[in-house]
């Protein structure tokens, strides 16, 4: 079984189209090195991905209201890790506008407990299940969706 998280590498154009579309990307950034970051994005970069069935399906625990914010990713460098920035990061942004937040973990063809250890000891809760029968290049995968409310 393979482990790790899926972090996607974005061209110019995705990250300035996420960007351009609303999204922010949250850094932490010391003597000029990236320690961490976050990425969020519209929600319908989310939605996207399962609105026309042929691209994916959302097995929903609970519905989507639109209100939500997208946390596309999250990450530190791995000196970083397990340090607790992730999680101060996360409490920064969470707090920067008190809505409801929705992410997603990809659970196979990794397993990422890790990951969704760290959304649920930080108050997320598992709302779905985002099958994806091909997304870019990596083949089909399976994410946990979960939600924070605040």
């Amino acid at each position: 079984m393979r482990y790790g998280f899926l972090i996607s590498r974005f061209s110019d154009e995705e990250l300035t189209h996420i960007i351009d579309s609303g999204g922010k990307l949250y850094c932490s950034i010391t003597d000029g090195r990236l320690l961490a970051y976050l990425l969020e994005s519209s929600l319908t970069e989310f939605t996207a991905l399962f609105e026309d069935g042929d691209k994916g399906r959302y097995n929903a625990k609970q519905s989507i209201n639109g209100t939500e914010r997208y946390l596309y990713q999250i990450a530190t460098s791995l000196k970083e890790g397990r340090t607790g920035l992730g999680t101060q990061l996360l409490n920064s942004f969470l707090r920067s506008d008190p809505l409801p937040v929705i992410t997603d973990v990809l659970i196979s063809p990794v397993n990422n407990l890790p990951s969704l250890n760290f959304f649920h000891r930080n108050g997320f809760t598992d709302s779905g299940i985002l099958e994806l029968p091909e997304y870019r290049s990596f083949g089909t995968l399976t994410s946990q969706v979960l939600t924070w409310k605040p």
